[in-house]
């Protein structure tokens, strides 16, 4: 297997060696194997996706990342003001 051969050029001859794969593993050479049963099990390992709570929390850290500047108090003569709602951990579900 080259590494040129991988590309999006060339997904259809990938695609036709995956399925010539499929049913028989022993029909396409070592490289191909190794990669299409790497494939497979990255594919059953990553099963499930994120849950509510860990997607709560992606949120909560984007928001820090876009926001987070806005809540920085960065000047010392004047009083705190208090936090927003913007980057509460209630509004995240996270409470």
């Amino acid at each position: 297997m080259s590494a040129n051969y991988a590309n999006v050029g060339n997904l259809q001859i990938i695609e036709d060696l995956y399925q010539q794969y499929k049913i028989n593993p022993e029909s396409v050479s070592s490289d191909w194997k190794r990669f299409f049963e790497g494939m497979e099990f990255g594919a059953s390992a990553g099963v499930g996706g994120l849950s509510e709570k860990e997607l709560d929390v992606y949120h909560l850290i984007t928001a820090y990342r876009n926001y987070g500047h806005f809540e920085a108090d960065l000047d010392p003569l004047t009083n705190s003001t208090a936090p927003s709602e913007q980057l509460s951990l209630a509004r995240f579900n996270l409470t």
